[in-house]
C-alpha cells in the first residue's frame, strides 16, 4: 500500500538541515513511519544519515557524496535512505552514536549507519569519502560491500545487528550498583580532572579539546566551599587560556564549539547556543569567586554575542547555532584574516599594537592556508606597553579602537548560517545563564531578554498533556527529558530574579509531570524520551543519560531543580526522588569527573546544600533590592536568594510565609537545611550571615593527595 518515493522529500521539513539537503538527487526520506514501512515491504537496508547544520564534515559529505549523480542512484535503487537532523532529534543520534561506535570505534557526524529493515544497526562509521583515500574505504564501495553482505549474508547481518541491540540496551539502560552517596565520591572525581589537567594550557588531556562547563562548574563550586586554591586554578587557568584563545571570538563574542590544537588557537569555528550558555555561567561564577577582569569581558562578550547575533528584536527566542563556514571549502573564512587585511583596514598605531597583540606576525594558523590568522591574545595590554614606550590606557584605547573597525569591516562579509530553530532546552539555559550574569553583573539587559524569552516558550513549546515540545513544531513528537527539566531550571531562575511566584508553581506542576512520564518509580533514573508505543527503529530501547554530551546530563539538571523545588516548597518526596536518582546511576559516574561534572554538581548539593536567603519586604524598595543584590553577589552558586511579601508568598511553605507575616520592613533571613539566622536589615549584616553559614575549613585537603594514597 505504499508507493516508492520517486524524489527527495524533504523540502517541506521544517529543519534547517534537512531542507539544505532537499535538492540532493538522493531520494531522502525523514525519519518516519513511512520509511520503515518501505525497508520492510522491499526488504532494503536503511541508509540513515544523521548530521547537522553547522557541521562541517556533514557539508564536506554532503557535497563529495550526496550531490554526485552516480552515487545517488545507487543509493536509490538499493537503499531507504533517511536524513536525521542531531539537533531537531537528539533521541536518535544518543542511541544511533552508540550503536555505531560499538561496530567502528568511533562516533560523530555525519553519523553514517546502515540497518536492516526493523532499524538495528549492523554496520556504519562517520564520514566516508567518494573515492578510497586516508585509510578510509570510498563510499562506492562501502555502499556496494554493505549490499552484497545483506543479499548474501543476510542470515549473519541479522544475528550481528541482533547482537549488537543487545549491546546497545545493556549500555543504553545500566541496571548500576547503588552505592551509598558519600563525600568520598567527589574527591575521586576532582582527582581524576586534576590528574587530565593540562596545567600548561588548561583544559583537560589533548587535542582536540572541549569546554566541559559541567565540570568546570563542579570545580568552581568545590574550590568556593573549600577553599582549595589548586581546585580553583584548574578551572580559572582553563577559563583565563580558553578567553585568550582563538576559541574564543576575540571581535565578535562568544566561544566556538572546540579547539583542533591544545593552545585553543584554532577552533572548529561553529557555535552553539548550548556551548555559550553553559559558559556565560562559567564565567560569570569565576567572576564571583575570583574577580578577575578577563572572566568579566568573556562573560559580557558572550552575553552580547547571545543579545546581538543569536537573538534578534523581533525573536521569540535564541538561534540553536552559527555554522563554521559560508560554503564547502571556505573553513572559517568569515572568522580569519590576513595580515595585509588587518593592515590596510588600521592606522599605523593601531596596527603596530593589534599587530602584537594578536600574533600576526609570522604564518598564519590556518592549515589549509597559512595566510590566515585566526586572533588570539598574544600578547597583553601591560606587555606590548611595558615593551614599547607607548602608556598602558593608549595601548588599551588603540586596541579597542582597532577591534571595532575589524568587527565593522567583517560585517561586510557574506556571515555563516545562522539556524533560527528555536529549541526548547537549549533557550531554556539561555535563559537561566542571562538570569545569573543578571545576578552577578547586574546589567537588567540580561534579565529583561530572558524573561520573554521563557514566556514564549511555556505559551507556544507546550504539548497537549502539559509537558514542553523540543521545538514550536514538534508539539506532537514524543516529548523530551532535557526539555521539561532545563524549563523548569528556567522557571526557577526567573523567579528568583523577579519573585514572581507563577513561575515557582509552573516549575512544580511541570517537575511533577516529568516524574509521572519519564521515571518509572522506586529507585531507577528519568528516561529520555516519554514512553510511547509508535517508537521506531532503536527509540524502543530505554536509555537513562548521565554523562554530559556536551550539555549537562538531563538526570543531573532533573536533580538539581527536585533539590530546588525541595528547598522552596520543603517537600520530602521532591528530596527522596533526587537521592534514588543520584544512587542509582552512583556506580556508573564513580571516579568521572569530566563527563559527569553536572552529576558532581548535583551530588554536591544535595550532601551539603548551599543556603537560601529569603528578603522579606516590597519589591520595589531600593532596601529589598539592595539586600537581594548582596546574597546573589557573595552567595556561592547554586545558592536561592529571592523576595517575599504578601502578594508573592502564595505557594512559598509555611515557614516563609511565617517570616513575611511577623517581619516588617526589608529584612534578610539566611537559612540551611529547617534553620534560619535571625532578620538583618544590613547589607554587611547580611554577609557575615553568609559567610558563618558557608565558612570554608581552614586547611582543606587538595585533590591531588588522593592520587597519592
Amino acid at each position: 500500500g505504499y508507493i516508492r518515493p520517486a524524489m527527495n522529500a524533504l523540502a517541506i521539513e521544517r529543519s534547517a538541515y534537512l531542507r539544505s539537503a532537499s535538492g540532493q538527487p538522493v531520494n531522502w526520506l525523514p525519519w518516519s513511519t513511512q520509511a520503515f514501512d518501505l525497508a520492510r515491504l522491499e526488504q532494503k537496508v536503511i541508509l540513515l544519515d544523521i548530521g547537522a547544520v553547522w557541521c562541517h564534515w556533514c557539508h564536506v559529505m554532503d557535497a563529495e557524496s550526496y550531490e554526485n549523480h552516480d552515487i545517488a542512484q545507487m543509493i536509490n535503487r538499493h537503499f531507504i535512505a533517511v536524513k536525521v537532523d542531531r539537533d531537531e532529534r537528539p533521541d536518535i543520534d544518543a542511541r544511533y552514536q552508540a550503536a555505531v561506535s560499538m561496530v567502528s570505534g568511533q562516533g560523530g557526524w555525519p553519523l553514517t549507519a546502515f540497518l536492516t529493515p526493523d532499524g538495528s544497526v549492523f554496520y556504519g562509521g562517520t564520514y566516508f569519502p567518494p573515492v578510497d583515500r586516508g585509510g578510509r574505504p570510498g563510499f562506492p564501495r562501502v555502499l556496494k560491500a554493505v549490499v552484497d553482505a545483506y543479499n548474501d549474508n543476510r542470515g549473519k547481518v541479522l544475528e550481528q545487528a541482533g547482537q549488537i541491540d543487545e549491546a546497545l540496551r545493556g549500555h543504553l539502560s545500566r541496571s548500576s550498583e547503588i552505592l551509598t552517596l558519600s563525600p568520598y565520591m567527589l574527591d575521586e572525581a576532582l582527582a581524576t580532572l586534576v590528574k587530565q589537567f593540562d596545567s600548561a594550557n588548561g583544559g583537560f588531556g589533548q587535542a582536540p579539546k572541549f569546554p566541559h562547563p559541567s565540570a568546570i562548574e563542579f570545580l568552581l563550586r568545590r574550590a568556593d566551599k573549600t577553599g582549595d586554591s589548586q581546585l580553583l586554578n584548574v578551572a580559572a587557568t582553563t577559563l583565563k587560556k580558553m578567553a585568550l584563545g582563538g576559541i574564543h571570538d576575540q571581535l565578535g563574542g562568544g566561544f566556538h564549539r572546540y579547539s583542533t590544537d591544545e593552545r585553543w588557537v584554532v577552533p572548529h569555528f561553529e557555535k552553539m547556543l548550548y556551548d555559550n550558555s553553559g559558559l556565560l555561567e562559567n564565567y560569570v561564577h569565576a567572576l564571583r569567586v575570583s574577580n578577575d577582569p578577563i572572566f568579566r569581558v568573556a562573560a559580557i562578550d558572550t552575553a552580547r554575542f547571545l543579545l546581538d547575533v543569536l537573538h534578534e528584536s523581533n525573536s521569540a527566542g535564541f538561534a540553536a547555532s552559527q555554522d563554521a563556514d559560508v560554503a564547502v571549502g571556505d573553513d572559517g573564512g568569515y572568522f580569519t584574516w590576513t595580515f595585509d587585511e588587518v593592515r590596510a583596514a588600521l592606522t599605523t598605531e593601531e596596527f603596530e599594537v593589534l599587530r602584537l597583540h594578536y600574533g600576526l606576525d609570522g604564518p598564519g594558523e590556518m592549515p589549509h592556508d597559512r595566510n590566515q590568522h585566526v586572533l588570539f591574545v598574544a600578547q597583553s595590554p601591560d606587555e606590548i606597553a611595558h615593551a614599547s614606550s607607548l602608556p598602558l590606557g593608549e595601548v588599551t584605547r588603540l586596541i579597542r579602537s582597532g577591534r571595532e573597525k575589524l568587527l565593522r569591516l567583517r560585517a561586510k562579509r557574506t556571515p555563516p548560517f545562522i539556524d533560527r530553530t528555536l529549541y526548547t532546552n537549549w533557550n531554556a539555559m539561555a535563559v537561566s545563564a542571562l538570569c545569573e550574569a543578571y545576578k552577578i553583573l547586574e546589567d537588567d539587559a540580561y534579565r529583561s531578554a530572558a524573561i520573554p524569552v521563557l514566556d514564549h516558550l511555556m505559551q507556544h513549546h507546550r504539548t497537549a498533556n502539559g509537558l514542553m515540545a523540543h521545538a514550536p513544531h514538534l508539539t506532537r513528537a514524543v516529548p523530551a527529558l532535557d526539555d521539561q527539566v532545563q524549563t523548569t531550571r528556567a522557571l526557577l531562575s526567573v523567579f528568583e530574579v523577579t519573585s514572581a511566584p507563577g513561575y515557582l508553581s509552573a516549575a512544580s506542576e511541570l517537575m511533577e509531570r516529568t516524574i509521572e512520564q519519564f521515571r518509572d518509580g522506586g529507585t531507577s533514573g528519568f528516561h529520555d524520551i516519554a514512553d510511547d508505543p509508535l517508537l521506531l527503529g532503536s527509540l524502543h530501547l530505554p536509555y537513562e543519560p548521565i554523562h554530559d554530551s556536551p550539555t549537562a546530563s538531563s538526570n543531573a539538571v532533573a536533580v538539581g531543580v527536585l533539590l530546588q523545588l525541595h528547598a522552596l516548597t520543603e517537600r520530602s518526596d521532591l528530596l527522596t526522588v533526587a537521592r534514588e536518582t543520584l544512587e542509582h546511576f552512583a556506580s556508573t559516574v564513580r571516579g568521572d569527573g569530566l563527563y559527569a561534572g553536572a552529576y558532581f554538581v548535583a551530588l554536591d548539593t544535595l550532601l551539603s546544600p548551599p543556603p537560601s536567603v529569603v528578603v522579606v519586604g516590597n519589591p520595589k524598595d531600593p532596601m529589598t533590592q539592595e539586600l537581594l543584590r548582596t546574597a546573589w553577589r557573595i552567595s556561592p552558586p547554586g545558592t536561592l536568594a529571592f523576595c517575599a511579601d504578601a502578594s508573592t508568598a502564595l505557594g512559598l511553605p509555611p515557614s516563609v510565609k511565617a517570616m513575611v507575616q511577623t517581619t516588617s520592613g526589608p529584612q534578610a533571613f539566611v537559612c540551611t537545611g529547617q534553620r534560619c539566622s535571625p532578620p538583618t536589615a544590613s547589607p554587611a549584616e547580611l554577609r557575615e550571615s553568609l559567610r558563618a553559614s558557608t565558612g570554608n575549613p581552614s586547611s582543606p585537603p587538595r585533590a591531588q593527595d588522593l592520587l597519592d594514597t
